[in-house]
């Protein structure tokens, strides 16, 4: 669940949560402060499904999601969902966007730090620039880390350190690699 700065609830839900008749079946939902559905992601054919949000991100008032199986890179923005095509990266967990670029983050296995870059247009998104692995300041691997975006930025927690990395310095540091 995340907020966007006007106080609009948006939740994406995972598998286990879509059965029944609520807003979790269609796995995408913005709520009012008041906790009321004000918004559902479509079920339509128009629309790629959403059987596990695996990331959500909000930039300013746009929810962004990228879900399993799929894994289409979807914005919505006022009530209107756009279908921004596959993503080039399966099984990310975590997006971070600024509207125009991005990067998707982690994946399967030993791919679960990996860093790839993306670029999208009105109905494509393609790959842009190197994947690299996310590491720490000194170089060290995360381990046990809880992540989440916001917008352009990612947030990783560390036991009780907390790491915030823009997406813009995230990009230096791929040309740097």
């Amino acid at each position: 669940m995340l907020t966007t700065p006007a106080g609009a609830i948006w939740a994406g839900y995972f598998d286990e949560a879509m059965a029944g008749s609520g807003p979790q079946t269609h796995g995408l939902a913005r709520f009012t402060a008041a906790l009321e559905p004000d918004w559902l992601y479509p079920q339509r054919p128009a629309m790629p499904e959403i059987f596990d949000c695996y990331a959500l991100n909000l930039a300013e008032e746009t929810a962004w999601t990228c879900a399993y199986t799929p894994f289409h890179l979807v914005s919505v923005t006022a009530d209107t969902p756009t279908d921004h095509g596959r993503a080039p990266y399966r099984g990310a967990h975590a997006l971070l966007t600024n509207g125009v670029t991005g990067a998707f983050l982690s994946g399967y296995g030993p791919e679960y730090d990996l860093v790839t870059p993306f670029q999208t247009e009105a109905a494509t998104v393609t790959a842009a620039g190197e994947q690299i692995r996310l590491v720490l300041p000194d170089g060290m691997e995360i381990r046990r880390a809880r992540t989440f975006c916001r917008g352009p930025e990612l947030h990783v927690i560390i036991g009780e350190t907390w790491y915030r990395i823009d997406l813009e310095l995230l990009g230096d540091t791929r040309r740097q690699r």
